[in-house]
Protein backbone atom coordinates (compact mmCIF):
# COMPACT_ATOMS: atom_id res chain seq x y z
CA UNK A 1 0.00 0.00 0.00
CA UNK A 2 1.36 3.23 -0.33
CA UNK A 3 1.30 6.34 2.28
CA UNK A 4 -1.99 6.71 4.19
CA UNK A 5 -3.38 10.25 3.38
CA UNK A 6 -4.53 13.07 6.11
CA UNK A 7 -7.69 12.71 7.32
CA UNK A 8 -9.44 16.48 5.80
CA UNK A 9 -10.05 17.24 9.29
CA UNK A 10 -7.08 17.82 10.55
CA UNK A 11 -6.49 21.70 12.08
CA UNK A 12 -3.32 22.13 9.45
CA UNK A 13 -5.41 21.12 5.68
CA UNK A 14 -6.78 24.28 4.00
CA UNK A 15 -10.53 22.31 3.88
CA UNK A 16 -10.64 21.83 7.62
CA UNK A 17 -12.77 24.04 10.05
CA UNK A 18 -10.43 25.03 12.14
CA UNK A 19 -8.04 26.61 8.88
CA UNK A 20 -10.98 28.23 7.84
CA UNK A 21 -11.74 29.48 11.19
CA UNK A 22 -8.43 31.03 11.89
CA UNK A 23 -8.39 32.55 8.05
CA UNK A 24 -11.47 34.25 8.99
CA UNK A 25 -10.30 35.63 12.40
CA UNK A 26 -7.32 36.78 10.51
CA UNK A 27 -9.32 38.24 8.19
CA UNK A 28 -11.69 40.46 10.68
CA UNK A 29 -8.31 41.73 12.43
CA UNK A 30 -7.21 42.94 9.25
CA UNK A 31 -10.03 44.51 7.91
CA UNK A 32 -10.37 45.80 12.00
CA UNK A 33 -6.59 47.09 12.08
CA UNK A 34 -7.37 48.97 8.58
CA UNK A 35 -10.31 50.80 9.64
CA UNK A 36 -8.51 51.81 12.94
CA UNK A 37 -6.03 53.24 10.71
CA UNK A 38 -7.76 54.81 8.14
CA UNK A 39 -10.14 56.09 11.23
CA UNK A 40 -7.28 57.64 13.22
CA UNK A 41 -5.56 58.76 10.42
CA UNK A 42 -8.57 60.89 8.81
CA UNK A 43 -8.63 62.35 12.44
CA UNK A 44 -6.66 62.78 15.32
CA UNK A 45 -8.03 63.05 19.19
CA UNK A 46 -6.74 66.89 19.51
CA UNK A 47 -9.05 67.53 16.12
CA UNK A 48 -11.57 65.38 17.55
CA UNK A 49 -11.70 67.07 20.64
CA UNK A 50 -11.68 70.68 19.24
CA UNK A 51 -14.73 69.51 16.87
CA UNK A 52 -16.91 68.76 19.81
CA UNK A 53 -16.14 71.97 21.76
CA UNK A 54 -17.02 73.62 18.78
CA UNK A 55 -20.35 71.98 17.98
CA UNK A 56 -21.10 72.09 22.01
CA UNK A 57 -20.56 76.02 21.37
CA UNK A 58 -22.49 76.26 18.15
CA UNK A 59 -25.14 74.17 19.77
CA UNK A 60 -25.33 76.78 22.94
CA UNK A 61 -25.84 79.74 20.16
CA UNK A 62 -28.71 77.75 18.68
CA UNK A 63 -30.45 77.29 21.32
CA UNK A 64 -29.95 80.98 22.64
CA UNK A 65 -31.59 82.40 19.29
CA UNK A 66 -34.18 79.32 19.16
CA UNK A 67 -35.13 80.82 22.63
CA UNK A 68 -35.00 84.73 21.44
CA UNK A 69 -37.17 83.75 18.18
CA UNK A 70 -39.54 82.35 20.44
CA UNK A 71 -39.83 84.86 23.03
CA UNK A 72 -40.47 87.59 20.32
CA UNK A 73 -42.80 84.92 18.71
CA UNK A 74 -44.88 84.78 22.32
CA UNK A 75 -44.68 88.74 22.74
CA UNK A 76 -46.43 89.33 18.68
CA UNK A 77 -48.64 86.64 19.84
CA UNK A 78 -50.19 88.29 22.80
CA UNK A 79 -50.46 91.31 21.18
CA UNK A 80 -52.43 89.97 18.54
CA UNK A 81 -54.47 88.28 20.81
CA UNK A 82 -55.33 91.50 23.05
CA UNK A 83 -55.75 93.21 19.76
CA UNK A 84 -58.02 90.24 18.81
CA UNK A 85 -60.05 90.87 22.16
CA UNK A 86 -60.45 94.29 22.34
CA UNK A 87 -61.91 94.10 18.44
CA UNK A 88 -64.42 91.47 19.81
CA UNK A 89 -65.36 93.23 22.66
CA UNK A 90 -65.90 96.53 20.43
CA UNK A 91 -68.00 94.24 17.88
CA UNK A 92 -70.20 93.63 20.80
CA UNK A 93 -70.15 96.81 22.18
CA UNK A 94 -71.44 98.37 18.90
CA UNK A 95 -74.40 95.87 18.86
CA UNK A 96 -76.04 98.21 21.48
CA UNK A 97 -76.73 101.80 21.61
CA UNK A 98 -73.88 104.21 23.15
CA UNK A 99 -76.06 105.82 25.19
CA UNK A 100 -76.05 102.48 27.66
CA UNK A 101 -72.26 103.82 28.20
CA UNK A 102 -72.67 107.05 30.21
Amino acid sequence: MGRRLRPINTPNSPESPWSKRRSLNRRLARDQSLRAKRASSLISTAQRVKLLVTLRKLNAELCKAQLCILRSLKVKLLTNVRKLNVEHVKSHLSAYPKSLFG
